[in-house]
């Protein structure tokens, strides 16, 4: 590589860097990235369409791909939701579950307090999040043991 083609990948590569999906690049600026390609390739003819394509989409974020993104972040943001009712969850039936035990032996108004508080915060976000037949199946087996314990306690939640 010459230090003129050196320059135009600089040249082309601060325009690249100026664009977005929603702005286009100048002609200018896929030439000199169809140009860069063309050596990169040894500068064979008979590539100057595939060249002048690939120039184009390189100044581009394919739409796809900005919505692969969102769906990613999307099902990472739902399963941080869905770990949240779990986790809450398991507090509330190991907190119900010592209140059960500790009955008659010592006052249990902290662990029913905080299952119940527990349960409540985590059964109002289920509404608010599609579950997996898995998960909801789990949560729903959690939330039945906390309804027991508290059964058990002669208490509804």
């Amino acid at each position: 590589m010459t230090s003129h083609d050196a320059e135009n990948a600089i040249k082309v590569e601060s325009a690249l860097s100026g664009h977005n999906e929603s702005t286009l690049p100048s002609d200018q600026a896929i030439r000199e990235k169809a140009y860069f390609l063309y050596k990169q390739r040894g500068g064979r003819d008979g590539f100057a369409l595939d060249d002048w394509l690939n120039a184009e989409s390189a100044f581009r974020v394919p739409e796809t791909s900005t919505q692969y993104v969102a769906q990613i972040q999307e099902e990472k943001s739902k399963a941080a939701r869905v770990g949240f009712i779990k986790a809450g969850l398991d507090n509330a039936v190991t907190f119900s579950g010592a209140a059960v035990e500790a009955q008659g032996a010592r006052d249990t108004s902290h662990e029913r307090v905080n299952a119940r508080s527990l349960y409540h915060t985590a059964t109002r976000k289920v509404d608010k999040v599609e579950l997996k037949e898995s998960d909801a199946g789990e949560i729903e087996e959690k939330a039945d043991k906390v309804k027991s314990n508290f059964n058990k306690l002669g208490e509804s939640l």
